[in-house]
């Protein structure tokens, strides 16, 4: 018997030796994904990119989903604020809950935080009532992304074998600048500038907002309101046939920043340029703009947030 237990033993020791060797060679000749302590790659990833830059000290920090992640020029935010000064948090696949729950994550580890820029849109509202707000065990994330414990302790807790096989087989192709989804720039973002040959129309339908998301949305500027950090909340433009073709999903976003304005009355910045007058060219789906067109809107709104106080709402065309 106790041959037996041992034969066990060692079993499981061999096989956690080989999975922690294989784990260790992918990630020195950088294969390896990052450890999978959420339910969206893209979030993991950036939490390794927290882990890689220790020296980020953000001022200001914008969130979101992927609306966020692919539409953030951190260059002229940094021309103000100064380098490591700012971060893109964004991730992909997020509702506004699940934004709210990530934001006081990070307002939880970084001091220094003064400013976060909210940027939304219609895909940000559709369900906060059947999905999870926690998008992950936050002292995990804080022991990998923060405090940099050795990260073969998260690849093993956190050991998905076939997750981890189709993440590695599609890992280097996903973080081709400009072009990979998992991508990211020196401020954590990722832009994207897609051929036309890679478009395949608006790729997104009309879209019903849950009214749970909206009061997320609320609750999130509160949050940040109370701990002394200044929201300012962006409706990003959307793509002009979108606009024509479901004008109630148009419609209720506004409606959305319209009652935020109404109940902060009037003291947080709201920043509505849905129907700002883009081209079709500056997109590649309904809601995601060009990497080209990122760069003139991050420089207006740079303008539009910094130096200027708190104003109820912009609406003025950016991109022209």
């Amino acid at each position: 018997m106790r041959r037996y237990w041992f034969g066990n033993v060692a079993g499981v020791v061999a096989i956690l030796s080989v999975m922690a060797g294989v784990i260790t060679y992918l990630s020195h000749i950088d294969r390896m994904p990052a450890p999978a302590l959420t339910l969206v790659q893209h979030l993991d990833e950036k939490l390794r990119y927290l882990r890689d830059h220790p020296e980020m000290t953000p001022e200001l920090v914008a969130v979101g989903s992927s609306i966020a992640w692919r539409q953030f020029d951190g260059k002229p935010f940094a021309e103000q604020l100064g380098e490591g000064h700012v971060l893109n948090g964004a991730s992909a696949f997020l509702q506004v809950h699940q934004t709210r729950f990530l934001t006081n994550f990070y307002a939880d580890h970084f001091p220094g935080l003064q400013t976060v820029m909210v940027m939304l849109g219609p895909t940000d509202f559709k369900d906060c009532s059947s999905v999870s707000a926690e998008l992950f065990n936050s002292d995990d994330a804080s022991g990998y992304a923060f405090r940099r414990h050795v990260s073969l302790i998260y690849y093993l807790k956190y050991f998905v074998p076939l997750t981890y096989l189709r993440r590695i087989a599609s890992f280097q192709r996903k973080r081709i600048p400009l072009i990979g989804e998992m991508w990211m720039d020196e401020y954590g973002s990722g832009p994207m500038q897609w051929t036309e040959g890679m478009m395949r129309g608006l790729r997104y339908s009309a879209i019903t907002l849950d009214k749970h998301c909206a009061d997320a949305l609320q609750h999130l500027v509160l949050d940040l309101t109370t701990r002394g950090i200044r929201p300012v909340v962006i409706f990003p433009p959307i793509h002009p046939e979108y606009r024509q073709l479901y004008p109630q999903t148009i419609t209720d976003l506004k409606a959305v920043a319209e009652e935020l304005r109404l109940s902060t009355g009037g003291q947080v910045q709201i920043i509505d340029i849905i129907e700002d007058t883009s081209c079709p060219e500056d997109f590649f789906d309904a809601v995601h703009l060009q990497w080209s067109a990122v760069q003139k809107l991050s420089r207006k709104l740079t303008d539009a947030v910094f130096p200027s106080l708190p104003v109820t709402t912009t609406s003025t065309s950016l991109l022209r």
